[in-house]
């Protein structure tokens, strides 16, 4: 998680154009998520962190991996109202995403109000 964090923590901008952020900063985060959740377990935690990649990386090919980790995340925190926002802004955000055909399971079993 250190290491992780030491190379997310990496977000200069270049005075010139072009920047120095690099495009694996976003595998990164969902990296980092992933490990809270998965590995140590820290649901909280790792929907912030989630939520970060989908807010920080407007042009990522993984937000929609990001909205359905933090729901998973908040699912595993105890917070079930907070994973069904995530799973809401899922389905409104990205309607074409691989997610879609898991999310209404998901949905049930966290006890969502219908869309």
């Amino acid at each position: 998680v250190v290491r992780l964090r030491k190379l997310q923590a990496r977000r200069d901008i270049a005075f010139g154009t072009g920047s120095y952020l690099s495009v694996w900063h976003d595998d990164g985060q969902l990296e980092l998520a992933t490990v809270l959740r998965d590995d140590l377990g820290q649901g909280g935690r790792a929907a912030r962190e989630f939520r970060k990649l989908h807010e920080l990386y407007p042009d990522s090919i993984l937000r929609d991996d990001a909205l359905f980790g933090e729901a998973l995340s908040w699912k595993s925190a105890g917070q079930p109202e907070k994973a069904c926002s995530a799973v809401d802004e899922l389905a409104r955000k990205y309607p074409d995403s691989k997610y879609q055909r898991q999310s209404p399971a998901l949905r049930a079993e966290l006890g969502c109000k219908p869309l």
